[in-house]
């Protein structure tokens, strides 16, 4: 019952120190060995047979807590693929509705270009009616300056002169 007892404390410190122990057969071999040797110094005391008794309850009860932290893994990996797969597909989601907003600025820059080529050639269309009718505004204007001094002229040659 006394090794027993140390047996279980050399577990539990032992799972203190190792929460999770190397997954290869080596490392806990390795761990079985440095308890058994242990509890061969503590069942020296005792008899042999209660010594290996424990020894193999020792060994059955590290294959359960390595058992055991395999199966938590297992659940952990389980669980963090489930969450990866799920930021994966809200991940995607933000990609597709990032595309289908650049798609509808691509068509609203389109837009805005095409109504710009068109204001641009409308601007352009007036500025030149504008430009013509501004010429032929100042062109009447000089015909009409011309006729008034023509005819300013012809009064004044129609005018008997005082002198």
């Amino acid at each position: 019952m006394i090794v027993l007892g140390l047996l279980l404390l050399c577990l539990s410190s032992q799972a203190n120190a190792e929460v999770f122990p190397d997954d290869d057969d080596d490392s806990c071999h390795i761990q079985v060995k440095i308890i058994k040797d242990m509890v061969s110094k503590c069942g020296e005391r005792s008899s042999s047979s209660e010594a290996n008794f424990s020894a193999k309850t020792l060994e059955f009860v590290l294959k359960a807590v390595r058992e055991s932290n395999g199966n938590e893994i297992q659940k952990f990996h389980s669980e963090l693929k489930k969450e990866l797969q799920e930021n994966i597909g809200t991940i995607s989601k933000m990609i597709d509705e990032f595309r289908s907003e650049m798609r509808l600025l691509a068509n609203t820059v389109s837009e805005v270009n095409a109504k710009q080529i068109r204001v641009e050639r409308e601007v352009s269309s007036k500025v030149s009616d504008i430009s013509m009718n501004l010429e032929a505004t100042r062109r009447d204007l000089n015909d009409l300056k011309s006729s008034s001094i023509r005819n300013s002229e012809k009064d004044t040659s129609h005018c008997p002169s005082d002198g």
